[in-house]
């Protein structure tokens, strides 16, 4: 005899069909009757089941660069046993040489309907736009932004999936916008006039966005179902302060040198007044470098 279901087949030979089979007396007639040991079957049946049993896929959800899409579930299948021996018993004991096992549906842990649940979820803030702000300005940008930056993890306990962002990747997306926030500190202008360290100008501080903190408070918005968040930004200092001046020593003269205009035009002797005024008392840290054009600013023939 046969057992067979969706293209597994499986052969019980002659011997063991006798040992499936015991002979009973009707002592009323005394008439010999065949049965099934049921026992011994469902034993054999349950042996078949453990090796052919077809496990589902899990449903799942992923970014394709543009939305999420989902995987859908795949459902497995097992033998059932207890619907099976019946059908066995009396398939043998009508004669018949094939006979289909029963089987029930396995569901899969994931479904494609949390599965999907999770998609909508992530690309109903892709559709949306996503607002950021600072101090002295903002930026609307779109929802795919951050959708992008967005994985989905599943949560057994809770019976869905949870989403999870990549802070990183929100951090890289934030240096893009970083030159609209960022404000670069300025030095204060320190010169050598007259054997003595002044201040022609002081310093302005600056901003700097705090990258991490700021992908943070945008992960934290997202999650509390809000579409704005403030950009972190703290305070960058400048290298060169007015307090220096007092901590600075000119030790003595390293080099000199001279040079004549007398008899130069007007326009030559204004561009050298001018160069000397802006040059004058320059100041260079150790291992620092000078530049003239910087000094000076840009020079037209």
């Amino acid at each position: 005899m046969t057992l067979e279901y969706g293209g597994y087949q499986w052969a019980l030979d002659v011997q063991q069909l006798q040992s499936l089979l015991t002979v009973d007396v009707d002592e009323e007639r005394n008439e010999p009757s065949l049965a099934v040991n049921s026992a011994r079957l469902e034993h054999r049946i349950n042996a078949i089941a453990s090796e052919v049993d077809v496990e589902g896929r899990d449903a799942g959800l992923f970014w394709d660069g543009d939305s999420y899409q989902v995987r859908d579930a795949v459902p497995g299948w097992t033998i059932d046993v207890d619907e099976s021996v019946p059908v066995v018993e009396s398939a043998i004991l009508g004669g018949f040489r094939t006979v289909e096992l029963r089987t029930v549906e396995t569901e899969p842990s994931i479904t494609t309907d949390i599965a999907q649940a999770a998609a909508d979820r992530g690309n109903d803030l892709r559709s949306q736009r996503f607002s950021l702000t600072w101090d002295d300005g903002e930026a609307d940008i779109a929802g795919s932004v951050i959708a992008a930056a967005m994985d989905f993890e599943y949560d057994a306990d809770a019976g869905e999936f949870v989403p999870e962002f990549d802070l990183e990747r929100l951090s890289l997306f934030l240096t893009s916008i970083s030159g609209d926030v960022e404000v670069s500190p300025q030095n204060a202008d320190l010169r050598y006039v007259n054997g003595e360290v002044v201040v022609r100008s002081g310093e302005t501080y600056g901003t700097r966005m705090d990258f991490d903190a700021s992908a943070t408070a945008i992960v934290q918005a997202v999650q509390s179902g809000e579409m704005s968040a403030q950009i972190v930004v703290e305070e960058a200092e400048p290298e060169v302060t007015s307090a220096m001046a007092d901590e600075i020593q000119i030790r003595g003269m390293l080099s000199s040198g001279e040079t004549y205009y007398s008899g130069s035009s007007a326009n030559r002797r204004h561009n050298v007044e001018l160069s000397t005024e802006r040059a004058n008392g320059a100041l260079v840290p150790p291992g620092g470098e000078y530049s003239f054009v910087d000094t000076i600013g840009d020079i037209s023939i």
